[in-house]
């Protein structure tokens, strides 16, 4: 295998200081653009040499080891031989036993099956004893793809959708697949066939590239012959060569270069940023980035409301678009609270201090569990906590000691307190003007969605329209920009709200799920 020049220095590429003055920028920014050029076109037709001297030696390697073993082929001559022969001797091969015969086995179930007519028959069960293993190791993390439990709507408005068919609906059903299948012009297996050899050959290169030479993302794509390296959270190389088993093959056995991984980013600099697929805070900000709020969903990856495309183009996949909420309650406040031993590890009987001064999980990802859990319900109770975690209960109420301090807390309560009591006082207050009162040129829009409060800063669309944040949008429910509903007393007869009502008067109908009071509902 050839080895890459220079691969733990960047001495093949011009990196020399810019010369002043825009021509001079421009001439260094030209000559560093050709000499990104030139080492990558270097580098992947390294690899593809490489890659196609190791594959056909490989390819015939398989393929010879293919023919079953020769006792195999006897076996098989042999059976063949027995069956052919008359039907007593196959019976005499067979052995004594007969099929009505009762079993031999030492421990017999007799089950009695009693009719109408008070006749009844026995059936003879034999009995094996089962050893049961009190406990067992689990299984090693994996990924698995199953069915979906719904129907994907055929999108005829979209010019890819109607030409090609992804997948035969009602594969378990008495379905025309056929007449299915005329209906377009090819299937997509057969248009997005995607070179399974090409990927590995252009991820090798990308690494090579990014490790050895130290090349950015950035400028990896820019090589334009090589696929983007992540498009989105969801596509990319890095993205698609992941979704298989990765091909080992000699040009990847390098002992000084790092390798990717499926969550694998570039920051400014060039370093990698790699989380773990089994950490919580990501697959759940994973999770919360494809949430479909609508109420005839509230699952994620739902492609009814949001198409074809659930995966949004986010730059950052680890980004979580959810707040950590505060605790209200302090670790005395938990400890005094009522409820019954979950165990001999209670966090109700008593905590030594030397569990507290040694207590140590040895597993990181265990206390990022906690705090992610944490993060969402901080009140939540050390013994259900202890069965998410898989944690003593006792250690998972010392973790919240110390994630947690109770002065802290306090300090917080009292805030929260006086911010309560400053929203109440603007109740009365007149609600800011929101321009969605023209309901007859009025157009949906999409809900928000985005990381801290709706205003200029988190680039709220409901903000920048001047638009009230509805039911699905995914800010807080403590949102200034939420309609609140009204608050008008119920009335005799149904009768729908007067014109005292604020939605009412702001032109809105009332909704069934903030305006309780009355008859919306």
């Amino acid at each position: 295998m050839a080895e890459i020049e220079s691969l733990d220095s960047d001495n093949s590429l011009d990196r020399t200081e810019p010369v002043d003055g825009l021509a001079g920028f421009e001439q260094d920014f030209n000559r560093r653009t050709a000499g990104i050029k030139e080492l990558g076109t270097s580098v992947y037709r390294e690899c593809w040499d490489e890659f196609y001297r190791w594959e056909p030696g490989e390819c015939q390697q398989l393929i010879v080891a293919l023919p079953p073993d020769p006792s195999d082929s006897a076996d098989f001559e042999e059976l063949i031989d027995v069956l052919s022969s008359d039907s007593g001797a196959w019976d005499r091969d067979r052995g004594s036993t007969m099929d009505v015969d009762p079993p031999t086995s030492e421990t017999v179930v007799t089950v009695t099956i009693y009719d109408r007519d008070n006749s009844f028959s026995q059936v003879l069960i034999p009995f094996d004893e089962v050893v049961v293993i009190a406990a067992f190791a689990p299984h090693t993390t994996y990924e698995s793809c199953p069915p979906t439990s719904k129907n994907i709507a055929r999108r005829l408005d979209q010019p890819t959708e109607a030409e090609k068919t992804r997948f035969i609906p009602y594969a378990d059903e008495g379905f025309d697949a056929e007449e299915y299948a005329a209906e377009y012009q090819s299937f997509s297996w057969q248009v997005d066939f995607k070179d399974p050899d090409l990927e590995v050959i252009q991820l090798e290169t990308a690494r090579r590239l990014h490790f050895g030479h130290k090349l950015s993302f950035a400028e990896i794509d820019g090589l334009s012959f090589l696929l983007p390296l992540r498009m989105s959270s969801y596509s990319g190389l890095l993205w698609n060569t992941f979704q298989r088993d990765i091909l080992k093959w000699p040009g990847t056995y390098n002992p000084h270069l790092s390798s990717f991984t499926s969550t694998f980013e570039d920051d400014q600099n060039g370093e990698a940023q790699i989380r773990l697929r089994n950490d919580l805070q990501v697959r759940l900000g994973t999770l919360l980035e494809t949430f479909c709020p609508n109420l005839n969903c509230v699952q994620a990856a739902c492609t009814m409301h949001t198409g074809t495309n659930i995966y949004p183009e986010i730059p950052n996949i680890h980004r979580s678009t959810y707040e950590p909420v505060k605790p209200r309650l302090t670790n005395q406040d938990i400890r005094r609270s009522e409820g019954t031993h979950c165990g001999e590890e209670c966090f109700r009987a008593t905590i030594s201090d030397d569990l507290t001064d040694q207590l140590c999980w040895d597993d990181p990802v265990d206390l990022m569990t906690l705090k992610t859990i944490l993060d969402i319900s901080p009140d939540l109770s050390p013994c259900d906590l202890a069965v998410l975690c898989r944690k003593p209960c006792r250690e998972i109420y010392v973790q919240r000691m110390i994630i947690y301090k109770d002065d802290v807390i306090s300090d917080d309560a009292q805030l929260q307190e006086s911010l309560k009591k400053s929203r109440a006082s603007r109740r009365g207050r007149k609600p800011k003007k929101m321009e969605d009162v023209a309901h007859m040129s009025f157009t949906p829009r999409p809900p928000c969605k985005h990381k801290g409060a709706c205003d200029a800063n988190s680039g709220c669309s409901c903000f920048r329209q001047k638009h009230h944040c509805q039911r699905n949008c995914q800010c807080g429910s403590e949102c200034e920009r939420r309609w609140k509903g009204c608050k008008c007393q119920k009335k005799p007869e149904r009768k729908p709200c007067g014109s005292k009502c604020k939605c009412v008067m702001a032109n809105r109908e009332c909704d069934v799920d903030l305006c309780k009071p009355c008859h919306a509902r």
